[in-house]
């Protein structure tokens, strides 16, 4: 306010830079309104958008799950039926008793069928 509140001029200028300042101040909060409804447009677009990609991730997870059980499950039915047949290459000593072990199974079997075969042609010839 001014200091002669007699002086009309003084106090005319004071009420029209009043005026400005309270024109000024409700165009501020205006353009922050603005602001913030255009901030809370933006964030109901992306709360939306968040909750389609939450929904899609979880269709995706659910079936992602679904199939890598599955592979899981016969990964482990494979490694219970035939888990003795792996060896470490990297273990030269258990490589190699596993190779020798396995040709000895192999010419053992190799023997008795050949044997067989020989026994079953001479019982044919035989009669």
């Amino acid at each position: 306010p001014p200091e002669d509140q007699s002086d009309q001029i003084a106090v005319a200028a004071y009420l029209t830079s009043l005026q400005d300042y309270q024109d000024e101040t409700t165009r501020i909060q205006d353009g922050f309104r603005a602001e913030m409804d255009l901030y809370q447009a933006k964030a109901d677009v992306y709360k939306a958008e968040v909750t389609e990609y939450q929904k899609e991730r979880a269709t995706w997870e659910i079936d992602r799950f679904a199939a890598i059980s599955g592979a899981e499950g016969i990964l482990e039915t494979m490694l219970e039926d035939f888990g003795w047949t792996y060896v470490n290459k990297d273990d030269s000593a258990a490589f190699f008793s596993h190779i020798i072990s396995t040709w000895i199974a192999q010419i053992a079997l190799i023997t008795i069928m050949v044997g067989l075969i020989l026994v079953l042609i001479k019982r044919k010839d035989a009669k």
